[in-house]
């Protein structure tokens, strides 16, 4: 074989390398808002973008030391179609067939799942939201699973549960919760009375009561929460008047001592949301946020996604914490 016909060779396996590839790859989709967090950020604290007690969606799942949390999901999808016999297992799996396409396009890369693992993993953790948010609201019987409940009846372990659920790595579209949510309340189960926005509102203020208020859903439209973190991130949005000229210029805001030494004023203001700086007559109020070592992870998710998802847009977040968190040589007092 002479080398002219062994270079060939080389070319076309590698040609029928890449073409077998390009039949399972493709484009990421406009539909695309659940990251892994960048490495830039992450190396800065991985322990803050990392589940610890459950893995929710395809980019943790299968992880060696969130395995005990499965079973946990099967026992909760037993209680949800043992609360509702309108809807069979059957019909949910359907709707999450139904759906995959989408569901896969939401993620920024691709996802090595059979469409069979796929599904269940979808419905067991779409399942398993739900009845978190549930039993957080403590609606009639479904409460009601003893020590059986490893995670309700474990209090410290239900802080990492909700903690794992705010972590941009660690998220479901919210669409497919909101059709197995709308399946499984209704005439199945009149007694919850309310919307899954509601629920997730009333979830998350316990954990981030300064971020999310009593009534930050009614400022968020459903149909335009892409998940949980993007949900966390509209708590704070601003207002139409409030929001920034969309220009390509880059300020650094004077830090405190500056703008006392040039004799501003502050006064702690007492308005939500956080973000509503207001500066008048020489007076920069400022609503208060309470720091506690927790609230890193809040705001790092919140960072990452804005920096991935919102290259261009509504980096609010980002901006706020860019200026809040400035070196404390800046902040000394005069």
């Amino acid at each position: 074989m002479d080398h002219s016909h062994e270079v060939l060779l080389d070319i076309n396996e590698i040609a029928n390398s890449l073409r077998e590839q390009l039949k399972i790859k493709k484009a990421f989709s406009r539909a695309c808002c659940i990251y892994r967090v960048p490495e830039r950020l992450r190396k800065l604290n991985e322990k803050a973008y990392t589940p610890r007690a459950v893995s929710i969606g395809p980019l943790h799942h299968g992880k060696e030391n969130l395995k005990a949390m499965e079973d946990h999901k099967i026992m909760y999808l037993q209680q949800f179609l043992g609360h509702n016999s309108l809807v069979s297992l059957e019909d949910l799996i359907n709707i999450i067939k139904e759906n995959e396409t989408k569901l896969r396009d939401s993620y920024a890369e691709t996802i090595d799942l059979s469409r069979k693992d796929f599904a269940t993993m979808i419905l067991l953790d779409a399942v398993f939201i739900i009845m978190v948010l549930l039993k957080m609201e403590d609606f009639r019987g479904f409460y009601e699973s003893g020590r059986s409940d490893h995670i309700f009846y474990r209090p410290f372990k239900l802080v990492d549960v909700l903690f794992d659920m705010s972590l941009l790595e660690n998220q479901l579209p919210f669409f497919i919760v909101q059709k197995l949510f709308e399946r499984f309340s209704g005439a199945a189960n009149p007694e919850i009375n309310c919307t899954l926005t509601e629920l997730t509102c009333d979830l998350f203020k316990g954990l981030w009561p300064d971020w999310v208020k009593e009534d930050s859903w009614k400022i968020i439209n459903p149909s335009g929460v892409l998940h949980f973190v993007d949900f966390l991130q509209k708590c704070q949005q601003p207002t139409e008047e409030h929001r920034p000229a969309k220009k390509e210029v880059f300020l650094s805001a004077p830090t405190a001592t500056e703008l006392h030494q040039s004799g501003v004023k502050f006064k702690r203001s007492d308005k939500s949301p956080l973000l509503d700086i207001t500066f008048n007559n020489g007076i920069l109020e400022i609503p208060q946020l309470k720091i506690y070592d927790v609230i890193e992870i809040l705001f790092r998710n919140l960072q990452a996604f804005e920096q991935c998802h919102h290259r261009n847009g509504d980096t609010f977040v980002n901006d706020y914490i860019v200026n809040l968190f400035k070196p404390k040589a800046e902040y000394q007092e005069s």
